[in-house]
């Protein structure tokens, strides 16, 4: 089962995560951020199938996706972003 993390407060509220779930899985807070954003919120934690597509969409890396393999070891599912930066760092060293 996919675990899904998101960081209230680095989320600024931007809805991409909620128009990019192919499950209508997430949703926004009726609660504000200290920044004063609404955030996104998981509905149904057992409904996340760990596609990875919301945290991909994330421009502030609020969303993580954590995958228990058969192995037991857990894949955690990057931002595109963030796979961009760690390739020019590679790229740059």
């Amino acid at each position: 089962m996919a675990k899904i993390k998101i960081d209230s407060e680095k989320c600024k509220g931007c809805c991409l995560c909620v128009a990019e779930c192919p499950r209508g899985n997430i949703r926004m807070s009726e609660i504000f951020n200290n920044s004063g954003h609404s955030f996104a919120e998981i509905i149904d934690i057992e409904n996340c199938t760990g596609c990875a597509l919301c945290c991909q969409m994330c421009p502030d890396m609020a969303i993580q996706i954590e995958d228990e393999k058969k192995t037991g070891k857990i894949a955690i599912k990057e931002s595109s972003q963030r796979k961009s930066s760690k390739e020019l760092m590679k790229k740059l060293e």
